[in-house]
């Protein structure tokens, strides 16, 4: 699977694509996810879409997950 959508839901938590690691697109926008984590498997990501969900009220420890995953070229958050 090249392209996961699954915006639009109450999502809390990035996890069960540890096995998709021809992902190219994640939409997780607009679900309830607090921290981005979980994606070091995703080696083929380029596109993550991530707004409107509560990243950040952590602080900037919320996003350290992003560091797992650097073949990301474009974030919508």
């Amino acid at each position: 699977m090249r392209s996961l959508n699954l915006h639009e839901n109450i999502i809390k938590k990035i996890e069960g694509i540890e096995a998709m690691d021809d992902l190219r697109t994640l939409n997780l926008a607009d679900n309830c996810i607090e921290t981005i984590e979980g994606l070091q498997n995703c080696k083929m990501m380029c596109t993550l879409y991530i707004k409107g969900n509560n990243i950040g009220r952590n602080g900037l420890s919320d996003l350290m997950g992003l560091l797992d995953c650097q073949s990301i070229e474009v974030i919508d958050m």
